[in-house]
């Protein structure tokens, strides 16, 4: 068997659970501080929720009993994970957030919760909540922090800081919570440099996981707004492989690459025209790594390891 060049969730779902582990999308009805004036207002400038396909005039219950079917007869899966995806779904009273999670125990074959949200909206009690539910089930918290540096930050409107990431992934570190990185590849102001500087403040936290998404431009955003006053300057799909093959570089072999690269409903797309040619693009990014010879975690920790590819698990 042919040695993976990097380690998947996929990969993980089979290893652990022995077969295809799905995710269910839902929408809670969250808002963010950055939209309702507690921190900003208009959200991220690349942000429309509508690009996930949600079903927000349903109970969480029934879209999570609709995602199941669904999900068993297009991909076969047999064990879910109930993904509270839309805006910040931290950004309520623990005792909220306690019930709003705990319909997970109403459905034995979901094994697992997967949780987004931003650093800035983890306090500690909600922390707190949220590993009484990983005892039991497998619990994921997904953290926005899209670039490392500030001003990248302060120019999407994200509205926290990387040391509140920081901060907040420490504090989740040790209560059994699995926790996944977001990050943005192509920003139109950042160097090369800066985009692998992200990938290695993320490879130096407590992480298990990464999901890397190339920029993109969805209508109704802001972004787009600005791409029609001034067009926005997108990587091409060989340049934002090249990127991305050097940042799994620089991840730790042992985490787990939950997305690299990022797609949206057609009729919501205007720009990159690439965006949603998934197996090409992972194509390419495999295509350059095996290219250099290289691998996951070959230049992690600033060091070259010669080992060659590690033989991770392939199915």
């Amino acid at each position: 068997m042919k040695p993976k060049l990097y380690r998947t969730i996929r990969d993980y779902w089979y290893e652990r659970y022995g077969g295809r582990v799905q995710k269910i999308l839902l929408d809670a009805g969250f808002t963010c501080p950055n939209r309702d004036g507690t921190k900003a207002v208009g959200g991220c400038i690349y942000c429309n929720n509508d690009s996930f396909n949600f079903s927000p005039n349903l109970s969480v219950r029934d879209q999570l009993a609709i995602g199941i079917v669904r999900a068993r007869k297009r991909y076969r899966a047999r064990k879910f994970i109930a993904y509270f995806q839309a805006y910040t779904n931290t950004y309520g009273s623990p005792d909220f957030l306690q019930e709003l999670y705990s319909i997970i125990y109403e459905f034995p074959d979901v094994i697992g919760l997967s949780i987004g949200t931003r650093p800035d909206c983890v306090p500690d009690k909600v922390l707190r909540v949220i590993q009484g539910f990983a005892s039991t089930h497998e619990v994921w918290l997904e953290y926005g922090l899209e670039s490392s540096r500030n001003d990248s930050l302060k120019r999407l409107n994200r509205a926290h800081t990387f040391e509140e990431f920081k901060d907040a992934v420490l504090r989740t570190a040790g209560r059994g919570i699995k926790i996944a990185a977001h990050t943005i590849v192509g920003l139109p102001w950042e160097k090369e440099a800066d985009m692998l500087q992200t990938a290695r403040e993320v490879a130096s936290l407590p992480v298990d996981g990464i999901k890397i998404h190339n920029l993109h431009i969805v209508r109704g955003t802001a972004l787009e707004q600005m791409h029609h006053r001034s067009p926005v300057r997108l990587m091409s799909m060989e340049e934002y492989a090249a990127v991305t093959a050097k940042i799994v570089e620089i991840l730790p072999p042992q985490m787990l690459i939950l997305r690299l690269t990022a797609d949206c409903p057609d009729s919501l797309l205007v720009a990159p025209d690439w965006c949603n040619r998934k197996k090409e693009i992972v194509a390419a990014i495999e295509k350059e790594l095996e290219s250099r010879r290289s691998y996951q975690g070959a230049l992690y920790a600033g060091f070259e390891v010669s080992a060659g590819p590690r033989a991770f698990v392939s199915h």
